[in-house]
């Protein structure tokens, strides 16, 4: 019994085995398959017998010899041609083992003729400069460098190249491997400034035109000769200065504040006749605070970019009240004459005192006001259309308006109620349109409208020009 039960396990065993035998090919193969679909082409780069990395394709090295060629001939020509001799064989690896064109190129300067060391390797906008020992001593010189250019001036200041460390293998020679000092040394101008000896006596224009600069550049480039009206022979002049190796970028703030304008709102009332308005409230600008980032490369401003913009004060609107209130053509026949003039307060009808002499001089106007009760606050019109010259107060008129019609008549509305001008100088108004109330401000005994017709600036009978006989 012990035998069966045995035998009947191992069967179960054997039984299971052979099951699970296709499935565990089919995993092997399917891992080889996902592996060799990971597989690319690649150039394997060997000297001798050194494997000195895995590339896509033959540009890819050429850019890392080139790059490790142009470190070599910094020490001169002959450096360049010491780099080792490489076999190229194509081969399939996985994507992850391609070696990048910076390693690429330590490795073959490390498997050159030239001596080579670890060291941090200077590039400027991609040209390789110089290796120093030190990446934090580079930074150092850069820094002073850069302070010395930028000599207090104000923002944060940098270069306008790209200047990159790049730790790696270069050429331990006094040419590529430099100490402090050396760096240093490679940093000082590309060019001297550039002078001119003055050969006969001439005056500054005369020099710039000869040098083909303008006189503005030659003065600033030589303060002490501004104030000289000709340069006597032999006077040296500055007339170009040095570029820097590298050249300064300056980035700084500037606040400006910019006044916004109000609008003005527009409320139609139908208290005022068409055509006429009247200031409700006043306006008043506001401001912003402008923030600029502004650039600066050798003390040129070369770009403003807004970086933020703040209301300090909001504008107030202007608020104008805009009759809408029509004009009746029955109030306008009503009130007319037959003379060029309307009659210019409808609701009163008497003439209180007459163009003629009084208290021993001429009363130039016209006194309207009202045959029953009182004539305050009486809606005053104007006589014809024209344009608002005056709209104000004065010691004798007290509140009063002066409309001109063209062709030298003008008229003349004075003693108006204290804030009830409805016009303003340079408004255009039509004939029947209110333009304040009768009152009794300035000089008058009582409330009254003084009303006064102006020919070519002469006051004049008002009667004939409203149609009215005189007696």
């Amino acid at each position: 019994a012990f035998l069966c039960v045995l035998f009947s396990a191992g069967g179960l065993a054997l039984y299971a085995l052979l099951l699970l035998l296709p499935v565990c090919a089919g995993a092997v193969l399917a891992a080889f398959l996902m592996r060799s679909a990971r597989l690319v082409p690649a150039l394997e780069l060997r000297a001798g017998q050194e494997v000195l990395g895995y590339v896509a394709d033959e540009a890819d090295y050429t850019r890392a010899r080139d790059a490790a060629a142009e470190i070599l001939s910094v020490g001169g020509e002959a450096s360049a041609s010491a780099l080792p001799a490489v076999t190229k064989n194509e081969v399939k690896i996985e994507s992850s083992r391609l070696t990048g064109a910076q390693t690429l190129c330590a490795e073959l300067i490390g498997h050159s003729e030239i001596p080579h060391t670890d060291a941090c390797g200077i590039y400027v906008d991609g040209r390789f400069l110089c290796a120093v020992k030190s990446e934090a001593e580079a930074r150092r010189v850069f820094a002073s460098y850069l302070d010395e250019l930028s000599d207090g001036k104000e923002g944060v200041s940098g270069f306008v190249e790209d200047v990159r460390y790049v730790q790696g293998v270069y050429p331990d020679t006094p040419e590529i491997l430099r100490d402090a000092d050396g760096l240093r040394a490679l940093l000082s101008p590309k060019s001297a400034d550039s002078y001119y000896t003055v050969t006969e006596e001439a005056t500054p224009a005369q020099i710039a035109a000869k040098l083909g600069i303008t006189t503005e550049k030659l003065l600033s480039l030589n303060p002490a000769a501004a104030g000289l009206d000709t340069l006597p022979a032999g006077t040296r002049l500055l007339t170009e200065r040095g570029k820097p190796f590298l050249t300064l970028k300056t980035v700084t703030t500037e606040v400006l504040v910019e006044t916004k304008d109000f609008e003005t709102v527009e409320i139609q009332s139908d208290s005022l006749y068409i055509g006429s308005s009247r200031v409700v409230a006043e306006g008043s600008s506001g401001t912003q605070q402008i923030t600029n980032l502004v650039t600066y490369v050798d003390g040129v401003r070369v770009s403003t970019e807004e970086i933020s913009r703040l209301t300090a004060k909001e504008p107030v609107a202007r608020t104008v009240q805009v009759g809408t209130r029509a004009l009746d053509s029955s109030y306008v026949i009503a009130t007319s004459y037959g003379g060029i003039l309307l009659w210019p307060v409808p609701m009163a009808d008497r003439i209180n005192s007459d163009y003629a002499y009084r208290w021993g001089k001429l009363h130039a106007a016209l006194d309207i006001g009202s045959s029953s009760g009182t004539s305050l606050g009486k809606t005053v019109v104007a006589a014809a259309a024209g344009t608002v010259v005056i709209a104000g107060v004065h010691s004798s008129y007290g509140y009063y308006v002066k409309i001109d019609h063209g062709n030298g008549l003008q008229t003349l509305y004075a003693h108006c109620m204290a804030g009830s001008l409805l016009v303003y100088p340079g408004q255009k108004v039509v004939a029947g349109q209110a333009i304040a109330r009768v009152g009794q401000t300035g000089y008058a005994t009582g409330p009254h409208l003084h009303f006064e017709v102006i020919v070519n600036g002469v006051r004049v009978d008002p009667k004939p020009y409203l149609g009215i006989k005189r007696r």
